[in-house]
């Protein structure tokens, strides 16, 4: 200040502070500005969302900072403040080789005994399967001579396939719908796999890796941490998300007056946007007696809650406002299906003296079992890949209660900006949701569709 010609706000700085500075300039303390090392964002991430937020929080009267530290410490030397050790990663690789090679060779026998099974099934082993595929050939395409002539090549009459106008024209139509998903699909897949094998940089050369980024996550404790969470959230938002819609269809099916008004009443909040939903609920949650569920609790005499602040709740709060707003539309998928099914069925139940759980059992569920596997294998995936509530709702914290792999994904590309890192934790996601889909798929071939008759 001195220095900058500020010298009338001197006397406003406290006596110690300036003997601490006239000892600085007199050399007696020696001071030296530590230059940045390392990736520090991280780290402070780690210690706003680990030890600050939770520290701050109305529970964090009894919270053990020193261990949270410790952690902390811990996970930057790890390798997310400097890149793991060349010795670490030398002896990790020859395991590494190993088991990708076992990974591949497996793909590719899975591959191959799938296309022979296929081929198996439409006949491309038996002679008979080819006669008849010869002799199907002729729906699709029509065998032509060229300009009405023969060429005769080495003596032989040479025949040409035209396309059929039937075949043609469909697979012209299909042509910018294929180049479209081959774009914006197929294309980033291909890039994300090349990119987990490198060292990515949006400034500077990118450097081949080999499976150094495998290592990384797969020796990260963070990392499978965040898929036990994963695993949690989805268990929860199944088991919420999934079940609410078929209780509130029943209910809405059996209702005896104003169908629909409260059909319409509970479809509502689908119409408004995630983000809204997601604001109006974190002002529900304020910790604060003025927060409006705190607000109820205090009504019927209980204690207030922290709600987002607190570990043992935040998952659940994440969670409770997708369900609300989208049980509704859900909902109606349900009623559609349930008013589709014969009256003859309950009619004949109702006479046989059955009960509302004995209809249920036998009439309503076997009926309703093709559409809940089907809805079951598409809320599965996006309880995987979702985490826009709990992006807007906490981030992640209080601490680590709700930072699920989806979002440790994005934070690893986007806040750490380390794109290879983050590629291959979602090459450990998609191959997990790939194998899961497809074991949900063979139980849904197993399943019997019926057309629905409506009057």
């Amino acid at each position: 200040m001195r220095r900058l010609g500020f010298t009338e706000y001197l006397d406003e700085v406290p006596p110690g502070i300036r003997r601490n500075y006239e000892r600085i300039e007199s050399g007696e303390i020696a001071a030296r500005t530590e230059p940045y090392a390392g990736f520090w964002q991280a780290v402070s991430d780690l210690i706003d969302r680990r030890l600050l937020g939770l520290l701050l929080a109305d529970t964090g009267e009894h919270f053990d900072y020193a261990a949270a530290l410790r952690g902390i410490n811990d996970d930057a030397n790890r390798g997310l403040m400097f890149r793991a050790s060349k010795e670490m990663l030398d002896r990790q690789r020859p395991a590494a080789r190993v088991i990708f090679g076992v990974a591949l060779i497996t793909v590719l026998v899975c591959l191959w005994l799938r296309w022979k099974t296929e081929i198996g099934e439409t006949g491309g082993f038996s002679r008979k399967g080819a006669k008849a595929q010869r002799g199907t050939r002729s729906n699709s395409w029509r065998l032509g001579v060229l300009a009405g002539k023969k060429e005769k090549t080495g003596g032989r009459k040479r025949r040409f396939l035209i396309p059929n106008s039937q075949f043609l024209t469909p697979t012209l139509m299909l042509v910018p719908a294929v180049l479209s998903i081959a774009v914006w699909s197929y294309y980033p897949l291909i890039r994300g796999a090349v990119m987990a094998f490198q060292e990515y940089k949006i400034v500077g050369a990118t450097e081949w890796t080999g499976l150094d980024n495998f290592i990384l996550v797969a020796t990260d404790a963070g990392f499978w941490a965040a898929w036990g969470r994963t695993l949690e959230y989805v268990g929860l938002l199944l088991l919420l998300g999934f079940l609410t819609p078929i209780l509130l269809a029943l209910m809405l099916a059996e209702i005896p007056r104003g169908k629909i008004f409260f059909r319409t009443l509970y479809f509502l909040p689908h119409l408004t946007s995630a983000l809204v939903i997601a604001l109006l609920w974190k002002l529900m949650y304020d910790p604060t007696e003025n927060g409006m569920l705190n607000q109820l609790l205090g009504f019927f005499g209980l204690a207030r809650q922290t709600w987002l602040q607190d570990p043992a709740l935040a998952m659940v709060c994440c969670i409770l406002p997708g369900v609300w707003a989208g049980a509704g539309m859900a909902s109606l998928i349900y009623v559609a299906a349930l008013q589709a099914l014969p009256p003859d069925y309950y009619e004949a139940a109702a006479i046989d003296g059955a009960g509302i759980l004995s209809r249920f059992r036998h009439i309503t569920y076997p009926q309703l079992l093709p559409l809940m596997v089907i809805n079951f294998v598409g809320a599965f995936i996006a309880a995987f890949q979702g985490m826009g509530s709990i992006f807007l709702l906490t981030f992640g914290g209080p601490g680590d209660a709700t930072n699920v792999l989806s979002l440790a994904i994005w934070k690893e590309a986007y806040n750490n900006l380390r794109f290879s890192t983050a590629t291959t934790m979602a090459w450990f996601l998609g191959v997990a949701l790939i194998s899961f889909t497809y074991l949900q798929i063979r139980i849904l071939r197993k399943v019997e569709f019926r057309r629905a008759h409506t009057n």
